[in-house]
């Protein structure tokens, strides 16, 4: 019994640790990218590519150290994405819509949603589109994904917002 509470006890230890070491983690990266980013790397390194780089990082170190109270306390679940995060999220631009842009937003909601489908739509056909051909055209070495595959690509990447990729293309001078 007491060498089940010395392991209890241990793997406690080492998991509030882990948590320390992400919170400085965390703190730090947001010191970075409140006070560093603005001023100097901003102005060529756009936050999307700073906040990718961040994450590859992150994976790498969590990948190197394989330790498996470190995976698990860093494993998002997805209860705490549709739960705890994301309602805020809406319920803030919700409110926030009304109080700014809201009646510019729905005196045009019919016209918003026809470009949102459509723009949806036709990015994921070409996204599959492109997809299809680069399958038709590789070398039979590469594992050939179905048409069904492709559209399925297709409409995972379409889905993307274009307003980021298009803040990020004004932010590189594209």
């Amino acid at each position: 019994m007491a060498e089940t509470s010395d392991d209890s006890s241990s793997t406690h230890h080492i998991s509030l640790w882990y948590f320390v070491i992400a919170f400085l983690c965390i703190t730090l990266t947001q010191l970075v990218h409140a006070v560093i980013l603005p001023r100097a790397l901003q102005l060529w390194l756009p936050e999307a590519s700073l906040v990718m780089l961040v994450g590859l990082v992150a994976g790498a170190i969590i990948a190197a150290v394989n330790h498996e109270l470190l995976v698990e306390a860093v494993t998002f679940k997805p209860w705490v994405f549709f739960h705890v995060l994301l309602p805020p999220i809406i319920f803030y631009a919700g409110y926030s819509l009304e109080k700014n842009h809201g009646h510019v937003f729905f005196a045009n909601i019919g016209t918003v949603t026809l470009l949102a489908v459509v723009g949806t739509a036709a990015s994921a056909a070409i996204t599959a589109g492109f997809m299809e051909l680069v399958m038709q055209t590789s070398p039979a070495s590469v594992k050939r994904w179905t048409t069904a595959e492709c559209f399925l690509f297709g409409t995972l990447v379409g889905a993307t917002d274009p307003v980021a990729t298009l803040s990020v293309f004004k932010s590189v001078g594209a």
